[in-house]
């Protein structure tokens, strides 16, 4: 500015003296910079005329008025980066406490971050990054790898139950790896629960905070109830995994989850898999499968009981899963206990009547007796000879309310036919030497070969003499 009035002033006599003189007319551009300076351009056209058609005074006011108006917008500039920079500041030191529907506010897209512990601090020209923050207190994790955080005091705030004092206990934390405590709420979180719960409709140990010191430590309440739950399992096996994922470098949330749920299913198969085997060493031994009280108190629960507290004291894992699952899914209760052989008898049975489908004949083996009900019991087995060896195959029992030729018969048709038995294959038949099975015109066998003419009949009396 001040080159431009030095060039006017010293040229005035030179300019009025010609009489075709050259017109300058200032032209003012300001141009935004970041330093808020401004740039001149000098045009020249020229005028022929006698007398000279400006004036010097005039352009210095002219000039003068421009750098008033420029100085105006370098302090507006100055005003505006101030007061950006305070309002960044504020919304940076506030950030924690500001609610997820300020998140519409951003002014620019790129300020909106998907994750959900991840801030920056902005610079003057940048909108803050509001982030919403995960469930709790802000003097607890706010991320993962933050991890939970136990502060080990002295002495917790003591909280009044009844007539006794209670407070939080730092040996807790020995326990329950998962477990956080809040200073600032006098509360007790779970740290994986948090960040991988997917059911927040049980909000306590995710964003309330457990404070019920009274209870904390009971059998179905408090901390063992929610370290027992499915959903905080899998929460804890999901953060098991992120943290295996992290130390191989490949991180993400679908391979987290699929890893976790891959885990925690090989954990319940393996622990189904040692129930069976359980199951089936008591059949195969041919021993009780339960005793007369399988509480925890009474020193013998029964064979099946015991079987697996032994199998518990050598294998660690699943000793671990059979305390950590509820009472309600460990699959020992008598009710869990008589499904399972529902289901082996069914495998069994199966198993059965495919090797008597690849079997041309059998022979079939009847005979009743009483149980200690007084119900006449019929048993039914078939021998059949397959791959070189003969099979005896006990196929059940069936109550007999009468005991009549055509009821016993009927019977034993209804079993093969349960088992889709055909029993036009049938070559034998063996009972005991009572006439309403032995009977030769009115009896079982009588009435078997009625069906089946090349039956052949064996009896207990002739199996007698041969032995």
């Amino acid at each position: 500015m001040k080159r431009i009035n030095d060039y006017f002033t010293s040229n005035t006599s030179a300019t009025s003296a010609k009489k075709n003189c050259t017109q300058f007319d200032a032209v003012e551009n300001i141009n935004s910079s970041p330093s808020g300076s401004c740039n001149f351009e000098l045009t020249t056209e020229k005028v022929f005329s006698k007398e000279p058609s400006f004036s010097i005074d005039t352009y210095k006011l002219q000039l003068e008025d421009a750098d008033c108006e420029t100085k105006k917008t370098r302090e507006n500039d100055s005003s505006d980066d101030d007061h950006d920079n305070y309002s960044d500041i504020t919304s940076n030191l506030d950030y924690i406490n500001t609610s997820s529907d300020d998140i519409d506010d951003c002014e620019s897209e790129d300020a909106i971050d998907e994750a959900s512990d991840i801030t920056s601090v902005p610079t003057s020209s940048q909108s803050v990054k509001i982030v919403k923050q995960v469930p709790g207190p802000n003097d607890i994790s706010q991320t993962l790898d933050d991890g939970p955080k136990q502060p080990r005091l002295v002495c917790y705030p003591k909280t009044k139950f009844g007539k006794r004092m209670r407070h939080f206990s730092s040996k807790w934390f020995d326990s329950y790896n998962w477990l956080e405590y809040s200073i600032i709420d006098n509360s007790a979180f779970c740290f994986p629960c948090r960040f991988f719960a997917k059911n927040k409709d049980k909000p306590i140990f995710i964003s309330v905070g457990f404070k019920n010191w009274k209870n904390a430590l009971d059998q179905n309440s408090g901390l063992r109830k929610h370290n027992n739950s499915e959903e905080h399992m899998i929460s804890n096996t999901m953060w098991m995994s992120y943290l295996d994922m992290k130390k191989l470098g490949n991180l993400s949330v679908a391979s987290l989850i699929n890893e976790g749920h891959k885990k925690l299913v090989l954990e319940n198969q393996n622990y189904i898999k040692m129930i069976g085997r359980t199951f089936l060493y008591t059949a195969i031994q041919g021993i009780a499968q339960r005793g007369d009280n399988e509480e925890e108190s009474c020193a013998n629960r029964g064979n099946f009981i015991e079987l697996l507290n032994l199998i518990g004291d050598i294998s660690d894992k699943f000793k671990s899963k059979s305390k950590t699952l509820p009472n309600n899914a460990k699959y020992t209760s008598p009710q869990i206990q008589n499904e399972m052989f529902t289901i082996f008898n069914k495998m069994i049975r199966n198993k059965i009547i495919d090797e008597l489908q690849k079997c041309q004949y059998f022979s079939i083996i009847v005979d009743e007796t009483k149980d200690i009900t007084k119900v006449e019991q019929l048993s039914v087995i078939l021998r059949y000879y397959l791959d070189g060896i003969v099979y005896e195959r006990f196929m059940g029992f069936k109550a007999a309310q009468s005991l009549t030729a055509s009821s016993l018969f009927q019977y034993i048709k209804e079993i093969l036919s349960i088992h889709n038995v055909d029993i036009l294959k049938c070559v034998a038949q063996t009972y005991d030497g009572a006439s309403v099975m032995s009977g030769k015109n009115n009896g079982v066998q009588a009435l078997f070969r009625q069906e089946v003419p090349r039956l052949y009949m064996y009896t207990a009396t002739i199996i007698g003499l041969i032995l």
